[in-house]
C-alpha cells in the first residue's frame, strides 16, 4: 500500500492521497484546522489538500496510521524544478510582435501576405522545401483561426 504526498502548484498546497481510514482522516481534518490551516478535498482525485507547512506533522501521521505503507513524496521543490524545465521559453520581443501583428489581420489580408511570400519561398521560385512546408502548415492553422 502507498500513501502518496505531492505538491500541486495550481493550487499551492500539498495533496495526499491514502487509502481511505475514517480515524485518519478525522485527525488530519482536527489536525490542519486546530494549526489554523486550511485543508480541501477534491472528490475527482479523491485526495485531500493542505499546506506547506503541515507537510512533516502529515507525513508523521501517515506513519502513524499507516504502518508499513511505502510514504511516496515529491516536495515542492522537485515539481517545480521539473515545471521549471518542462516550460516552454518565453516569446521574445519580434515573436510578441509578429503574434500580436498577425492575429489584427482579417482572412483576405492573410492570404495576401500568404500568396507574396509563397513567390519567394515556394521550391519552384528557389525556396527550400522544408521550410515552404513548414510556412504553409502555420498559413494553414491561422486560416482556420482567422475569420
Amino acid at each position: 500500500m502507498n500513501v502518496g504526498i505531492y505538491w500541486d502548484s495550481n493550487i499551492g498546497a500539498y495533496r495526499i492521497n491514502f487509502k481511505y481510514n475514517v480515524e485518519f482522516k478525522d485527525e488530519f481534518k482536527k489536525m490542519i484546522k486546530e494549526g489554523g490551516g486550511a485543508y480541501g478535498y477534491d472528490p475527482v482525485s479523491k485526495t485531500w489538500s493542505f499546506p506547506e507547512n503541515f507537510l512533516q506533522q502529515v507525513i508523521e501521521l501517515a506513519e502513524r496510521y499507516y504502518p508499513g505503507a511505502t510514504i511516496i513524496i515529491e516536495d515542492r521543490k522537485e515539481v517545480e524544478e521539473k515545471e521549471a524545465k518542462s516550460a516552454p521559453a518565453p516569446l521574445d520581443k519580434l515573436q510578441v510582435a509578429a503574434v500580436n501583428f498577425v492575429a489584427r489581420l482579417d482572412l483576405r489580408s492573410l492570404e495576401i501576405a500568404y500568396k507574396t511570400r509563397c513567390k519567394t519561398l515556394h521550391p519552384d521560385a528557389g525556396g527550400n522545401g522544408a521550410e515552404f512546408s513548414e510556412f504553409n502548415s502555420a498559413y494553414q492553422e491561422l486560416r482556420k483561426e482567422v475569420k
